[in-house]
């Protein structure tokens, strides 16, 4: 019985020395470089919010000025909100307010389309013989406005028209609301003279440079 309670004190007596230079190896070591850890860290973190705190102001783009802001706001607080960074994107796309760093989206639209008027009423302008009908006189490429399509439907359900060309090259259309159809001076019909090929924007696009680069 003696030699057990001897072996028993013995570890107890290791016991309680370990956990003393346990704790003395925390507060000695482990909480000094946990300490300057946080130091460095809190260091970097302030020094990157000054930083995206300065890129918000040598930015011109409200859009990117704000998403800086935001990440700004977010190290300040210790934190990276991925879900509020991509709900801040997806309400600058949906408002056409993203940017490339010259035009946002909305700009570039209003490009398109005035270049898309200014072009159908230029060729509007000009006449040619059908060649379905030689006695009818039809404007280059036979361009007309329509506020349905060729099946009869009213675009989109309403308030839109469609404009369409008949290239050389394909046929070419677009949509548009009804706030922009005095823009387009040419020929309205009562609906879509020519039923939809299926063309898509990439059609589009090589139709058109196609027939600037070639003469027919």
């Amino acid at each position: 019985m003696t030699t057990l309670i001897t072996v028993l004190g013995w570890i107890t007596l290791i016991l309680i020395v370990g956990l003393l230079i346990y704790t003395a190896f925390i507060k000695l070591v482990i909480d000094p470089i946990d300490k300057k850890f946080n130091e460095i860290e809190n260091m970097a973190l302030r020094n990157l919010s000054s930083s995206a705190e300065l890129a918000s102001f040598r930015v011109k783009d409200p859009q990117l000025r704000g998403l800086i802001k935001l990440i700004s706001r977010q190290i300040k607080a210790g934190r990276f909100d991925g879900i509020a960074i991509a709900n801040y994107l997806s309400e600058v796309a949906e408002s056409g307010e993203l940017s490339d760093g010259h035009h946002t989206h909305n700009e570039l639209y209003e490009f398109m389309k005035l270049y898309n008027a200014a072009l159908f009423n230029e060729w509007a302008r000009e006449e040619h013989i059908n060649p379905l009908n030689k006695e009818e006189v039809i404007p280059a490429y036979n361009v007309h406005k329509s506020w349905k399509h060729y099946d009869g439907t009213p675009c989109f359900g309403g308030g839109w028209f469609i404009v369409v060309a008949i290239l050389p090259t394909g046929q070419i259309s677009n949509h548009y609301k009804a706030e922009d159809w005095d823009l387009f001076k040419i020929p309205e019909t009562e609906k879509a003279l020519f039923e939809y090929d299926g063309h898509t924007t990439y059609d589009v696009i090589s139709r058109l440079e196609d027939l600037c680069k070639n003469e027919y």
